[in-house]
């Protein structure tokens, strides 16, 4: 009893003290029966955006590269593969070279070729539809480079996923680096 008895003398023995250094700083001290009552604002209900989800997150895709040439190179194929795992199809077609013949690039709008089936293990495409990828380029020319896509983590024996890498060659027209993938060259 005594000790809360000595705190209460206490504090209002300092209760000058908060006064004093607000005038001092030049801050205007309300006591707070006085202060004006915090209005409350209706907030709008949330409305969700008529945009859906992506089906599937983007893939994380490191990059290797410390040079910027080889970098760019592996940047546009990681713009590929993001867009081939969202569904983009329409995107994926637009970094691909001009040597892919047009029925090839209507395949992969068609969803007949680099489509995500697990079930083909010998089909190596498979790799590009993996979360956790890795691009590193091998071999870089004024006007090709040879990159290749591999699984930062390795899959078991009895897993589904495919284990190895794909060897993706690039060409640099039109002042930016394309993918040249062929169906059944892989």
């Amino acid at each position: 009893m005594k000790y809360q008895e000595h705190e209460a003398e206490r504090s209002s023995e300092h209760a000058w003290l908060l006064p004093a250094v607000a005038l001092w700083v030049g801050v205007t001290v309300v006591p707070a029966a006085t202060a004006p009552a915090r209005r409350t604002v209706a907030r709008k209900p949330y409305i969700r955006s008529n945009r859906p989800w992506p089906a599937v997150m983007p893939p994380v895709v490191s990059l290797t590269a410390a040079d910027p040439k080889y970098r760019a190179a592996e940047a546009r194929l990681a713009l590929f593969i993001q867009s081939l795992q969202l569904g983009r199809r329409a995107r994926a077609v637009d970094f691909l070279s001009s040597r892919v013949s047009a029925p090839e690039r209507q395949a992969l709008l068609e969803k007949r070729w680099l489509r995500n089936d697990f079930t083909s293990r010998k089909d190596f495409t498979q790799v590009l539809f993996l979360p956790d990828l890795q691009v590193r380029t091998a071999a870089i020319r004024p006007d090709r480079a040879e990159c290749y896509v591999t699984p930062r983590t390795a899959g078991s024996k009895k897993s589904k996923v495919p284990v190895g890498y794909l060897r993706v060659p690039m060409h640099f027209e039109q002042g930016q680096w394309r993918v040249e993938l062929h169906p059944g060259k892989t």
